[in-house]
C-alpha cells in the first residue's frame, strides 16, 4: 500500500500538541447521561455516594 504521509509529515504530526481528552469531554456530555452510563456500567463517580 502506498504511504499517504511522508516521513517529514509524520514528524510534524507527532510534534503537534496532544488534546487532553478529559478536559474536552467536560461539558460535552449531559450530566444525566453521564450518571446513567455510570449506573449501566456499574461505575462509581468520584465524590458521589451510591
Amino acid at each position: 500500500m502506498e504511504e499517504v504521509v511522508t516521513p517529514t509529515g509524520q514528524r510534524m504530526i507527532r510534534a503537534l500538541p496532544k488534546a487532553e481528552v478529559h478536559v474536552h469531554l467536560e461539558g460535552a456530555i449531559d450530566l444525566a447521561d453521564l450518571f446513567e452510563q455510570a449506573r449501566a456500567t456499574e461505575q462509581v463517580a468520584p465524590g458521589v455516594r451510591a
